[in-house]
């Protein structure tokens, strides 16, 4: 009774309310099963399928009703920040201090070292994608100051080697003061999404980068042994009959600086690396922290 038109090959979900079995009027459904099409009047998830022409030709009488159940697109997003106010990198402490991101997690608008985004679609496939170098910014001693308030001011942070000190205890960088330095993230031509797979109902990508903060002295004078960011994260989204979503995230990442990862815009992962004993050593390789088997719904 209600006509479907201008549907164009592809792959959707579909819901149809029947009337009657329709089994014996060899309408040449593509890809539904024998035992599917023969089922009696009621309401039936005739799942995903290939339709390559419209309903129109088909008879029309025979539809109580007809809904189509697309896939939702899904936003990824996956943010490494560094959870200080500024840092001290080992062996340099007396060369420079580098601003970090003054925040415990990460929202739209805060500061990052590197933000990568896709979006995705069961059955489309990868439909955007981009990838933002964080800015580094280098700055004195004489510019620390330890009036004002920053995260993890006073903070029982891990240290070099369990000896040298990664940020100046209860200090903070005066911001308003001008850095000697500042650079955008370099190595970002690492930093991509790639397709592993797509079917009508699930899509996997994967997620990697090694971008650098070029400002160091290691990146000056050892481009090629520079420390990096480093991790390679696959995610699969896979549609349900019910039009929920479910994720699996399989990877493993450095332990620095901090990855949180979200779906939608909400968190599903966040790796802190103070909590977990790390310091910026921990940007040399191998990466230290496997995150496979990560699953649930997406919000």
């Amino acid at each position: 009774s209600q006509q479907a038109t201008g549907l164009e090959c592809g792959t959707i979900s579909y819901n149809f309310e029947i009337d009657g079995s329709f089994a014996d009027h060899g309408w040449g459904w593509p890809n539904i099963s024998t035992n599917l099409v023969a089922q009696s009047a009621g309401q039936h998830d005739l799942s995903v399928f290939y339709l390559c022409v419209t309903c129109d030709g088909y008879p029309q009488s025979r539809f109580a009703s007809f809904e189509a159940n697309e896939p939702d697109p899904v936003d990824i997003t996956l943010a490494m920040f560094i959870p200080l106010d500024h840092i001290l990198p080992p062996g340099e402490s007396l060369l420079g201090i580098y601003t970090a991101d003054n925040i415990l997690s990460w929202n739209t608008g805060n500061t990052y070292r590197t933000l990568q985004t896709a979006t995705v679609k069961p059955g489309q496939g990868i439909t955007s994608s981009n990838r933002s170098p964080g800015i580094a910014k280098k700055y004195s001693e004489n510019q620390l100051t330890t009036s004002g308030s920053c995260v993890r001011k006073n903070c029982n942070c891990p240290e070099y080697f369990g000896v040298f000190p990664i940020i100046e205890q209860g200090k903070c960088i005066d911001r308003s003061s001008s850095p000697e330095g500042t650079a955008a993230a370099e190595g970002m031509s690492t930093v991509k999404v790639t397709q592993i797979s797509n079917t009508p109902d699930s899509v996997k990508v994967k997620l990697e980068g090694a971008p650098y903060n070029p400002l160091t002295g290691w990146a000056n004078v050892f481009s090629f042994g520079v420390p990096r960011i480093n991790w390679e994260i696959e995610i699969e989204i896979t549609q349900n009959s019910d039009g929920s979503q479910n994720y699996r995230i399989d990877g493993e990442h450095d332990g620095f600086p901090a990855y949180q990862l979200m779906l939608n815009g909400q968190p599903v992962y966040l790796f802190d690396p103070i909590d977990n004993g790390q310091t910026p050593l921990s940007l040399a390789a191998p990466m230290e922290f496997d995150i496979s088997g990560l699953n649930g719904q997406v919000p």
